[in-house]
């Protein structure tokens, strides 16, 4: 008990050195971050919550998007837009729509426009919202938020001073993360904020609960783009903002990175994307627009629609394969489970939903076309991946040579360059390897789950017979007698 007892005062001692250790190298820790930061600043644009909706939840979709619109009036009908929009991609068999993005303001602000507006409650610092609504595949519709976050969001985190998480654990023992970790579960609070705003309905639609981060993109601005081997950005700045910074696909002005900030990886939430654009607004929309952030996100609120419904279905591909392999371990253990064959009932839901999930990837691959001959989405942007390092210099030819080589080229037919590997390329290739590897596993379960319950059932059926066979024997003994 005595050993025990000091062993006891050792460890919290120790423990009380450690934290007044960690206390003064936090204060370092932040100094070395903000300094990062200032060497790559970046300003956010706008986040981006988005959800693709199919069938049945396009009516819950409709009902709340409904209910957060202001009454139409003579000059203003987006009731009615919306609601014809959601009635026609039910029932529509082709071809897309799209409606105009529909703004919301903070309560009370919506009066200083012409013809009013409507309002939602935002957090603090947020002045307006974009609804973009977007039907791109028969009986599928994008709904998709841009939101207007401050600016400074990312100074305001690098320029605060966090402690380092710790956690004690049992025996006295101490989890300790570094001061990043904390910078970057500040800025996931703020971004859930804005994701929880509840315009799109939270249990419905192909992301649904993992809206966040997996429906995600955030859009930030810098006026050049952050050097790979800078250690500022990679160590520091690209870590607390969730950017996974070695890989990246690059266009006209803008990278596009994996990633959003999210603290606790371990937890099962990933996906979510992080786009920095360089591009400086013309003159005109600087006269035009009171901020360079408010000018990018005009924008992307006309660009949302050619670059967010692939990156949704390919998200939502990843969340429906791992659905199967769920219910795959659910019958595993009910087929495995005592007493068995009592949960009849329980065999027919699972069915049901592997059906469900079945329909689902059979409907994510025809809204991609990946079985026909052109496949879809032909107006996203082009975007290829990260420049490799410079080739070799290749071996100077002697004159002969190059005037052979200039006479091959002359006389030979120009062909068509192959375009370059790109973004839309790689998710559409992942998306239908992604959807075949999810309706094999679901096919088998379901066979598997369907041959259960037929046996069970037959099962039951015997049973049942052989009581009935008994009772009938009692009462014609009983009659005889």
């Amino acid at each position: 008990m005595l050993k025990r007892w000091r062993r006891r005062r050792l460890m919290i001692e120790d423990n009380r050195r450690v934290l007044e250790h960690l206390a003064q190298s936090d204060i370092r820790d932040n100094q070395r971050l903000a300094a990062s930061y200032g060497e790559y600043p970046l300003r956010l644009v706008a986040v981006v919550v988005a959800d693709a909706f199919m069938d049945t939840d396009i009516d819950h979709l409709s009902k709340t998007l409904v209910k957060r619109l202001a009454p139409d009036t003579q000059g203003r009908q987006d009731r009615e837009r919306v609601r014809n929009l959601l009635r026609r991609a039910q029932s529509k068999a082709g071809g897309g729509e799209a409606l105009g993005a529909i703004h919301f303001w903070r309560p009370g602000e919506a009066k200083k426009y012409p013809g009013g507006g409507h309002e939602l409650a935002m957090p603090s610092g947020v002045d307006r919202l974009g609804l973009v609504l977007y039907q791109f595949a028969p009986g599928m519709v994008m709904a998709a938020t841009v939101i207007a976050a401050p600016a400074d969001t990312a100074a305001a985190v690098f320029g605060a001073s966090h402690a380092s998480p710790v956690r004690q654990l049992r025996n006295y023992g101490l989890q300790i993360q570094p001061v990043e970790t904390a910078k970057t579960r500040d800025l996931e609070q703020r971004l859930r904020a804005l994701a929880g705003l509840g315009l799109l309905p939270e249990s419905h639609g192909l992301l649904a609960e993992r809206r966040f981060p997996a429906g995600t993109m955030v859009v930030w601005s810098a006026e050049q783009f952050p050097s790979q081997d800078a250690l500022a950005w990679q160590p520091d700045v690209s870590r607390v903002l969730g950017i996974e910074a070695w890989h990246w696909w690059e266009g006209a002005g803008r990278r596009l990175y994996s990633g959003v900030p999210v603290a606790d990886p371990d937890r099962g939430e990933r996906g979510g994307y992080s786009m920095i654009v360089t591009q400086l607004p013309s003159e005109a929309d600087q006269q035009e627009f009171r901020s360079p952030e408010a000018a990018h996100r005009y924008y992307l609120e006309h660009e949302v629609d050619d670059v967010l419904p692939l990156l949704l279905l390919h998200e939502g591909s990843l969340v429906l394969g791992e659905e199967a392999g769920r219910l795959r371990e659910k019958l595993a253990k009910r087929a495995n489970a005592r007493f068995r064959w009592l949960r009849l009932l329980t065999l027919g839901a699972l069915v049901g939903r592997l059906s469900d999930l079945q329909y689902r990837l059979e409907r994510v691959r025809q809204a991609a076309g990946v079985d026909g001959g052109r496949r879809g989405f032909q107006q996203f942007p082009m975007l290829v991946p990260r420049p490799e390092q410079p080739a070799a210099a290749a071996p100077k030819l002697g004159r002969g040579a190059r005037v052979g080589q200039w006479l091959r080229e002359a006389s030979t037919k120009p062909k068509p360059g192959a375009l370059p590997f790109n973004l839309r390329q790689a998710a559409m290739d992942g998306l239908d390897r992604l959807t075949k590897e999810g309706l094999h596993e679901v096919r088998l379960t379901l066979d598997r789950a369907r041959l259960l319950s037929d046996i069970r059932s037959t099962n039951a059926l015997l049973v049942l017979t052989y009581v009935l066979a008994v009772l009938t024997a009692i009462l014609v003994v009983r009659a005889l007698h």
